[in-house]
């Protein structure tokens, strides 16, 4: 267990990121469990040794860096790119839940359109209320459809060429960070709880996987949760 320990207190000192810290442990906790079952060591003198926990940083866009994306001059796949990415700004969605999103997912609840989704990660059903600009999304993907179409409101991307796309469309709009997909449900979350939302309905908007949390889920009905997303309205209208 020594060993172990000064494995990990020499490799900080190397600067080594906590993820290449754990490969070097795991390795070698494995190789103890190959000399065990080779009959060189009566036991692993490492079992129970724990790897280091990783905390991720959440990274978000701030209201000046969503604006200038927003209002980026970008045309054909980028263009398209764009109001996904502002969409999931407006609903929290992740891209894997996006581009699957259909018209059987959008429903009217108490004269409020609303998404029920549930997530591909977790399984978890998010419950959207819609924001104005949310919807003239919307509008602007299905006006020329008919009814009975219930194909994916938005076109497919996988995930490398949305990030390339996105990436370009950060640099037309002089945002001088690494944009990726999973900043929009990010930046969602940290202009809903800035601007006042009530956690809870963060969470039933994000769908988060907890128990604690999907108790506190039931006591909110969805004419409440609606109050809530209003809050964030004001923040949608760019000029």
């Amino acid at each position: 267990m020594e060993l172990f320990e000064q494995v990990k207190v020499d490799l900080f000192r190397d600067n080594k990121k906590v993820s290449t810290i754990n490969f070097y442990l795991q390795h070698l906790k494995t190789v103890c469990n190959f000399a065990v079952n080779q009959g060189w060591l009566a036991s692993n003198p490492l079992r129970g040794a724990k790897l280091l926990k990783i905390t991720a940083t959440l990274r978000y866009l701030t209201e000046e860096e969503l604006k200038n994306i927003f209002l980026s001059r970008v045309d054909g796949q980028r263009e398209v790119v764009r109001d996904i990415f502002e969409f999931m700004t407006l609903t929290s969605l992740a891209l894997s839940d996006v581009l699957r999103l259909s018209p059987a997912h959008i429903k009217n609840e108490n004269n409020r359109v609303i998404i029920r989704i549930q997530r591909l990660k977790t399984s978890v059903e998010c419950v959207i209320p819609l924001l104005y600009r949310a919807n003239e999304i919307l509008d602007k993907y299905t006006k020329d459809r008919n009814a009975e179409d219930n194909r994916p409101i938005f076109p497919h991307f996988d995930n490398k060429n949305f990030n390339r796309h996105l990436g370009r469309i950060a640099c037309i709009a002089r945002v001088n960070k690494k944009v990726t997909s999973h900043m929009a449900r990010h930046s969602f979350g940290s202009r809903a709880v800035s601007h006042g939302v009530h956690l809870s309905a963060v969470q039933v908007c994000m769908g988060h996987k907890s128990i604690k949390t999907t108790e506190r889920y039931s006591t909110m009905q969805t004419d409440g949760l609606q109050k809530e997303i209003d809050k964030l309205e004001s923040l949608t209208t760019y000029k």
